[in-house]
């Protein structure tokens, strides 16, 4: 189905990171939505198609991108471009998104290298 269309989109890229092709599937999930992609990870992790080493960085990844892809514009910024002033609504944007989502991809990276 859809789920393996953009499965298999992801896949090339998600190895490239050393991350599992299944897991790709919940990175993937993540970025439409996260409690689904939690429940496809916890019935991955239960059947045993993918280890708790491999659904971590992929859940990261996913966290990561959902934030700054769906998250940021259509939540986080419009609240902070309304109560602050511009140049600090932008300050704060950075420390509420940018730095969590860098750690998070890192941490992904360095756990997929283990």
């Amino acid at each position: 189905g859809f789920f393996d269309v953009l499965n298999d989109l992801l896949k090339p890229y998600v190895v490239m990171l050393g991350l599992n092709p299944k897991a790709a599937a919940v990175t993937a999930v993540y970025l439409l939505q996260p409690s689904a992609a939690l429940i496809i990870c916890s019935n991955m992790l239960a059947m045993g198609e993918i280890t708790p080493v491999q659904a971590l960085p992929a859940i990261l990844l996913g966290s990561s991108f959902f934030t700054l892809f769906h998250d940021c514009p259509k939540n986080i910024m419009p609240y902070y471009l309304s109560v602050y002033p511009k140049n600090l609504s932008l300050k704060l944007l950075i420390v509420k998104i940018v730095v969590p989502s860098v750690f998070y991809m890192a941490s992904a990276i360095l756990l997929c290298m283990l």
